[in-house]
């Protein structure tokens, strides 16, 4: 196998583990609403969203912990910094309703 080949095999398996449209619908919905209107989340994902790796995968079922990575990564690349990465910024975000709030602060 050449470097170009062995290059496109690790890519391919870069992209099927970290892509960020590997996270199930279920999970984009959730932030969606979470992101437009600050709506409350499961467990599963406050824990992604705070950073709390080790609460997120004792919280998550058969279906999310199997996606983990890619959820992490959909927040990472998808959910603004403001809205991620520790329980007051997360918490923050919902008592301001989301991009609603953060809107009408301007």
């Amino acid at each position: 196998m050449g470097d170009n080949e062995l290059l496109d095999v690790m890519r391919a398996e870069h992209d099927a583990i970290f892509n960020a449209d590997h996270a199930p619908d279920t999970i984009k919905e959730s932030l969606k609403l979470y992101v437009d209107h600050g709506t409350p989340t499961s467990d599963f994902l406050y824990a992604c969203l705070t950073n709390d790796l080790f609460g997120a995968v004792k919280r998550a079922d058969a279906q999310h912990g199997n996606k983990l990575c890619a959820i992490v990564s959909y927040i990472y690349n998808r959910i603004p910094a403001q809205a991620q990465g520790s329980r007051e910024k997360v918490e923050r975000w919902m008592d301001h309703t989301g991009m609603e709030g953060y809107r009408d602060l301007g």
